[in-house]
Order: C-alpha cells, then sequence, then structure tokens
C-alpha cells in the first residue's frame, strides 16, 4: 500500500504490537492498551500527547497487514505495507527470492528477528524487503537495496 494518514488507522482492530507514547518511558505494547489509546485519540489533560514510534500488525483470516508509525519534524508518518500468508511463513534468517522473467533477482524478503529493550525481552519479527536498484558506484548494475522493513508480530 504506502503511506497513510494517522486517522485511517482503525483503532478498534486488535493489533499486536507496541506504541511507545511522547509521555511514557517505554512502550505499550498489550492489545488492550492500544485499543485504549486510539479510543481516548491521544490525549492528555497535563501536555499534548503522542506517539513517537509504533509497530502494529494485524490479521484477519488471509488478510494481513502491517502499520510503521513515526513522529517526525511536527508531524506523523505512517505507512501500511499488506503481508502476504506465505510470506508469513517465512522462518528467521529464511528468504524468498523473486526473479523477473529472465532469471534475474528482483526482490529477495528476509525474516529477521530482533531482541526488544523494553519489552519484557519479547523478540519481534520483521520482514527485510530488498530490491535490485540501479547503483552509480556499481557501474549502474542492479544491487540488492533494503527498501522496507514491515513488522509481523512478536515471536512466541
Amino acid at each position: 500500500m504506502g503511506k497513510i494518514i494517522i486517522d485511517e488507522i482503525e483503532g478498534s482492530l486488535d493489533y499486536t504490537g507496541y506504541l511507545w507514547l511522547s509521555n511514557e518511558v517505554e512502550p505499550k505494547y498489550k492489545t488492550e492498551d492500544i485499543k485504549e489509546l486510539f479510543k481516548s485519540k491521544l490525549k492528555s489533560n497535563d501536555e499534548p500527547v503522542f506517539i513517537i514510534e509504533g509497530q502494529l500488525f494485524h490479521q484477519d483470516g488471509d488478510q494481513s497487514f502491517s502499520l510503521s508509525i513515526k513522529y517526525a519534524d511536527g508531524e506523523y508518518l505512517v505507512y501500511k505495507n499488506e503481508v502476504s500468508s506465505e510470506l508469513l511463513k517465512l522462518e528467521n534468517g529464511k528468504e524468498l527470492i523473486r526473479k523477473d522473467e529472465k532469471g534475474k533477482v528482483i526482490q529477495v524478503v528476509r525474516r529477521k528477528d530482533y531482541l526488544s529493550n523494553r519489552m519484557d525481552e519479547r523478540w519481534l519479527k520483521f520482514l527485510q524487503y530488498w530490491e535490485a536498484k540501479p547503483d552509480e558506484n556499481c557501474n549502474n548494475m542492479p544491487v540488492l537495496t533494503l527498501t522496507k522493513n514491515v513488522f509481523i508480530g512478536f515471536k512466541k
């Protein structure tokens, strides 16, 4: 999909992930806390509260999507990515390679897990998307370049 605005996030859905608020020292990662934050519209009586960073994943049957939220220079950068069930089956360190009709690699999607710092040592699962792009330092030959990291939940 791509870039969306923060108001397009459906707050009543069940999300796996976390939201780190400007007035908190650690992220909120429980589903009920995330729903409550969206219900309250992130308002505080004392000070304006905003999401510094967030990674959310929603899965409903075969439909899955990930939301990446960052607050930078006074605005939200929110990206929504659809995630296929095929990619959700990848294990840590494994990858799916996509080639064009001539057999050249055009995209590699690799599963990578990271240990969290402030969420009870939970493991965060991501899909790294690498795409072949011309590189001027390599005589404009295609080079695999990391184009996005997509959060797909916590490791169980």
